[in-house]
């Protein structure tokens, strides 16, 4: 089932975060065939069906095929990675080194970007953004990178437990740090923000486990030590040139953040159960104040286009529900319950951390690929921390 999940992960990302419509078919149909197939050989087996995992995928399917909702592919690798891990555990660590070696091509092909050829993408040139990998926004580029570092650290942690692993652990934190170079590269603001912020946080958790102190006090100085020092080393008057223009005079009006999560919280204002799944784009110019030329097809932050959407109460559960799972995450960690687990449950924490930070001020869970990345770790995470599921759900 990994496999599956990661075929779908690299397709979407090699066809720019599978944003146009012919891709994101491509990954609903996808989908729907992966399921009805499985579901097919188990019971041709005879293998016991899950019915959570019934239920809750079976319902994405549905909620492919009849409405709009964006989130849908991600939804749907929420409930494949639970059950995958379910099935297999062992298997999720590959699946982590898998996007770890994704991670670091993306990263190469960012920093290519930035330094040899601008806006260059493989039958395709960026008008948007100078370094953004193969998507098209550097920030959602910034997004991926995110959720990806954090399986350095968290794999780096797996390796400090095992004989000889010392050396393994550096290696996978110096990959984390060439991500990290091309992050920052990416020029993206917040990115950078967040992963400052996700490393903090990482660092911390793993200050909560009295063995590993020594692991987090090296993850700290390793990371953000070799980070800061390469950054300043190849050019930290454009990084430090980008946030300027935070200070520059009527910077945040230009950009129109600010304006838009205002109109936007007016329109949720109106319409507290929403306006439909699809339509903000349609239906946002009717409150929107602001640059009346410009067509907003997102809010620039999933938690308001969400509210907007699907309206208050289902975005509250919803919202509710992923921060149910980064808390179990968190504290399945914390209690250290199985040497085999930590690592993974580190790593799904910290790229959890990263969008949610992220997704106050962008829209990464609209990008297919990203938000499949991102429920695959809720899935995950969700299945380690409540030791395969069982204190959660009955086989």
């Amino acid at each position: 089932m990994f496999v599956f999940l990661a075929l779908l992960s690299l397709y979407s990302l090699i066809s720019f975060g599978a944003v146009r419509p012919a891709e994101t078919y491509v990954v609903q149909i996808a989908e729907i065939v992966a399921f009805t197939i499985l579901v097919v050989l188990d019971v041709f087996r005879g293998r016991r069906l899950n019915l959570f995992f019934l239920l809750f995928t079976g319902g994405v399917v549905v909620l492919m095929s009849a409405t709009a909702v964006k989130m849908a592919v991600g939804l749907f690798a929420a409930g494949w990675s639970w059950e995958a891990a379910r099935r297999n555990r062992g298997s999720a660590q590959r699946f982590f080194y898998f996007l770890l070696f994704v991670g670091l091509l993306e990263a190469s092909l960012g920093l290519f970007q930035y330094f040899v050829a601008p806006s260059w993408m493989p039958g395709y040139h960026n008008t948007v953004s100078i370094s953004s990998g193969t998507l098209i926004n550097r920030n959602h580029f910034a997004g991926v990178l995110e959720m990806i570092i954090p399986l350095s650290i968290g794999l780096a942690y797996s390796a400090s437990h095992l004989r000889q692993g010392i050396a393994r652990s550096y290696l996978l934190l110096l990959g984390g740090v060439f991500m990290a170079f091309a992050l920052v590269f990416s020029l993206s603001r917040t990115g950078m923000v967040s992963l400052l912020l996700t490393v903090s946080f990482m660092a911390a958790a793993v200050r909560t486990q009295t063995p590993q102190r020594r692991f987090a006090v090296t993850l700290a100085t390793v990371f953000l030590g070799l980070l800061a020092a390469g950054t300043l080393w190849i050019g930290i008057n454009t990084v430090l040139a980008r946030y300027g223009e935070l200070l520059e005079r009527g910077s945040v009006s230009q950009v129109g953040r600010l304006e838009l999560s205002r109109d936007t919280l007016q329109m949720i204002m109106a319409n507290p159960l929403g306006i439909g799944p699809g339509k903000y784009q349609d239906i946002f110019r009717q409150y929107q104040t602001f640059h009346s030329e410009s067509l907003f097809e997102h809010a620039h932050n999933d938690y308001l286009e969400t509210a907007a959407e699907w309206g208050i109460p289902l975005s509250l559960i919803f919202w509710a529900a992923v921060a149910l799972i980064f808390i179990l995450t968190v504290r399945a960690f914390a209690a250290d319950r199985a040497s085999a687990q930590p690592g993974v449950l580190l790593a799904c924490a910290g790229a959890i951390f990263a969008i949610l930070i992220h997704s106050a001020v962008d829209f990464n869970l609209q990008i297919p690929s990203n938000a499949i990345l991102f429920f695959s770790f809720q899935g995950i995470g969700l299945c380690f921390a409540t030791a395969s599921g069982s204190s959660l759900i009955k086989r």
